[in-house]
C-alpha cells in the first residue's frame, strides 16, 4: 500500500514539474513552424539562430549592357546585393546589404529599428527619409536615377530617424519623419555610366552630389506625408520635407562655387506628389538647394502603366507584364556656365523605359536617357541606352 502511494506521488510530482515544460517545448514548437509557414509564404529563406528570433535572406543579381553616344559599349556585371534581417524580439529588428562590385565590396545599409505599434525609431546606416518608397508609394523603377535623385537621395548617410502614422485622419492616414544625423559631404557623381570625351579637351561629365558621410550632428530633417485610400488599391499620397545641415570639408571642385569655408549652411526644401490607380503611377517631385551661396533646384515628372499577361507570351512560362514609363525632368544651377566646369550645367534629361517581367524574381529593364546640356559652350553627345537584367532570390 505504501508503495501504492510513493508510486502515485511521484507520478503527481512527475506531471506537475515536466508536463508544463513539454507543454511549453510544444508551444515554442508550433510557434517555430508558424514562423516557418509565414517565411514561406513571404518567400524569405531563413532559420532560427542563437541569438534572435528569425534569420532571413535574401538578394539580387544585376547584369547591365551600358551603350554611351560616344564612348566604348560595356557589358558585365553591375552588383551583387545579399540581404540580411535579423528579428531579435517582437518590434525589433536589424536589417542590411552587403553590395558586391567587380572592384569593391562595401556596406549598402545596416539598421535597427524599434517599433512600437504606429510608430518606429531606427538607427544606422540608412536613404535618406526623401527618397521616394518611405513616406509615399513612388518609385524611380529605372536602374538610372532621375538629375534631381543623383544630386540630393541616392546616397545612404549614418542618421537616427523618428517615424511612424496616425491613421485615419480626415479619410486617411498622416506619416512623419525626423531625423539627426551625419549629413553627407558635396561631392561629383557622373549623371550616367560613362565619361564623355570632348575634341580635344578632356572633361568630365559630373554634377553636384551629395555625397561622402559628413560628422555626426551636422544634419536635421523634418518630413510629412498624407496619404488618401481611393477604394482599395488606388492611393494619392502629398509629401514635403526639408533637411539643414553644415557643409564640412566638401570636394575641393565644389569650395569655390559654394563659398566654402565661410559660406557653410545648407538646406534641402522639397515635395512630392504620387498618384497610383490601380496598375498605373504618375509622380512628380520638387527640391530647391542652397549650398552656402549656390541656390540649385531640380524636378521631374514621372508616369508609367503596367499591363500583365494572364497568360505568358513565352512558352507559357516567360514574359508575364510589361511596363512601358516616362520620366523628364530639370536640373538647375544658379551660376555662369563655364564650359570646363560641368559642375555649373543645367541639365534636362528625358528618359523612356521599358520594364519587362520575364517570369517570377527576373526583370529586365530596357532604358534610354536622352540629356541636353547648357554648358556655355558648346553641345556634348552624352545620351545613354542601357538593358539590365535583374534576379531577385
Amino acid at each position: 500500500m505504501k508503495k501504492g502511494i510513493w508510486v502515485l506521488g511521484f507520478m503527481l510530482v512527475f506531471s506537475v514539474l515536466v508536463c508544463p515544460a513539454s507543454v511549453d517545448a510544444s508551444d515554442r514548437e508550433i510557434r517555430e513552424l508558424e514562423k516557418r509557414i509565414k517565411a514561406l509564404e513571404e518567400e524569405k529563406w531563413g532559420f532560427r539562430p542563437d541569438r534572435a528570433e528569425w534569420l532571413e535572406f535574401g538578394g539580387e543579381k544585376r547584369l547591365e549592357l551600358i551603350v554611351p553616344e560616344k564612348a566604348d559599349s560595356y557589358a558585365g556585371l553591375d552588383r551583387v546585393e545579399i540581404d540580411l534581417k535579423a528579428t531579435i524580439t517582437e518590434g525589433v529588428y536589424s536589417k542590411g546589404t552587403l553590395k558586391f562590385e567587380e572592384t569593391r565590396v562595401e556596406v549598402d545599409e545596416w539598421y535597427t529599428r524599434f517599433s512600437l505599434e504606429d510608430h518606429w525609431l531606427k538607427a544606422g546606416l540608412t536613404d535618406r527619409f526623401i527618397k521616394p518608397r518611405d513616406l509615399d508609394l513612388g518609385d524611380r523603377k529605372t536602374a538610372g536615377y532621375p538629375l534631381g535623385g543623383i544630386a540630393f537621395w541616392r546616397d545612404e548617410q549614418y542618421n537616427l530617424t523618428f517615424g511612424g502614422m496616425f491613421p485615419e485622419v480626415m479619410g486617411g492616414d498622416i506619416r512623419y519623419r525626423l531625423s539627426y544625423g551625419s549629413g553627407l559631404i558635396l561631392g561629383r557623381r557622373r549623371p550616367g555610366d560613362h565619361t564623355f570625351t570632348d575634341p580635344g579637351v578632356r572633361v568630365e561629365d559630373r554634377l553636384i552630389h551629395d555625397d561622402d558621410h559628413g560628422q555626426l550632428g551636422d544634419e536635421i530633417g523634418l518630413g510629412l506625408g498624407y496619404r488618401y485610400h481611393f477604394g482599395e488599391k488606388d492611393t494619392l499620397d502629398l509629401v514635403g520635407f526639408g533637411i539643414w545641415s553644415r557643409a564640412n570639408s566638401p570636394h575641393a571642385d565644389v569650395r569655390g562655387l559654394i563659398g566654402w569655408p565661410k559660406e557653410k549652411d545648407q538646406q534641402r526644401i522639397g515635395g512630392r506628389v504620387v498618384y497610383r490607380p490601380g496598375a498605373s503611377m504618375f509622380m512628380a517631385e520638387y527640391i530647391d538647394a542652397k549650398d552656402g551661396r549656390l541656390d540649385r533646384d531640380a524636378w521631374y515628372l514621372q508616369a508609367s502603366h503596367k499591363v500583365e499577361f494572364p497568360d505568358p507570351l513565352i512558352g507559357g512560362r516567360f514574359f508575364t507584364a510589361v511596363e512601358p514609363l516616362i520620366r523628364y525632368g530639370e536640373y538647375d544651377v544658379d551660376t555662369a556656365k563655364v564650359f570646363r566646369n560641368p559642375l555649373t550645367w543645367d541639365r534636362e534629361q528625358l528618359t523612356l523605359a521599358l520594364l519587362c517581367d520575364i517570369t517570377k524574381n527576373v526583370s529586365l529593364r530596357l532604358e534610354c536617357d536622352i540629356n541636353d546640356e547648357r554648358t556655355g559652350g558648346r553641345g556634348i553627345g552624352n545620351d545613354e541606352f542601357r538593358a539590365q537584367l535583374r534576379t531577385r532570390w
